[in-house]
């Protein structure tokens, strides 16, 4: 049992090593590629993309959060993020793409304020954008397809078509501080030194040299305590 667990936690801190911290330090150690400047059709997974948007069409996905014990929900937390579509470029300014931005409520009112702005110079109601900016370092994480159906869902289903040439399919999520990545690898080391130790530790177990069937008593008697003396 005890190698059992050992296995499991050299598995577990392995994950933690070459799944997440290994694969989050080349990111956030990769070279930066501005939003307004990147080709969109060569965004891939991982991209580290970094800038600040000034032109944002609305949200069109939200996260709500519930916690459950024993299958009674006991708390709820309603909007914990947004998925807001904004436009980027493709091979030239006219190859528009649009691309996704998750964002947290901390920077809601500074987003909402940046669609604000892009609808009142769309609608003609004022002569300019970019008074407010979003700045983002960030990395490309593939769309889900609930995300993808979301998505086609806000843009019309008549125009399927029109919204698939135009979508990026990846959304920019905040890449991983280096603090994180950091206790992410050491704690991966700890679990696998662990699991090692586990694994190769040898339990001493001392025996007796009788089994309990053939070991009788030495009766006393007057002659053997003589050779005791």
């Amino acid at each position: 049992m005890d190698k059992l667990k050992g296995l499991g936690l050299a598995v577990v801190g392995a994950v933690l090593i070459f799944v997440f911290a290994i694969p989050q330090y080349k990111i956030l150690q990769s070279p930066a590629q501005d939003i307004y400047e990147i080709n969109a059709n060569e965004i891939t997974e991982g991209t580290h993309i970094t800038g600040n948007i000034d032109f944002i069409y609305d949200y069109y996905a939200t996260e709500s959060r519930e916690e459950k014990t024993l299958g009674i929900t006991t708390s709820t937390e309603n909007d914990t993020s947004r998925w807001y579509i904004f436009p980027v470029y493709g091979e030239s300014v006219e190859d528009p793409k649009y691309l996704t931005v998750r964002v947290s409520p901390e920077d809601y009112y500074t987003v909402d304020k940046i669609v604000e702005e892009t609808w009142a110079y769309l609608n003609g109601e004022a002569d300019s954008f970019g008074q407010t900016t979003y700045a983002i370092d960030a990395r490309a994480v593939k769309l889900d397809d609930e995300l993808l159906q979301l998505y086609y869902d806000w843009y019309g289903a008549e125009y399927k078509a029109e919204a698939e040439e135009y979508l990026t399919p990846y959304v920019l999520v905040p890449v991983t501080e280096m603090n994180i990545i950091l206790i992410m690898g050491v704690l991966g080391i700890v679990l696998i030194i662990a699991g090692l130790v586990m694994l190769l530790w040898k339990k001493k177990k001392v025996e007796p040299n009788y089994t309990p069937e053939t070991y009788t008593p030495e009766t006393y008697t007057p002659e053997t305590y003589d050779r005791y003396k």
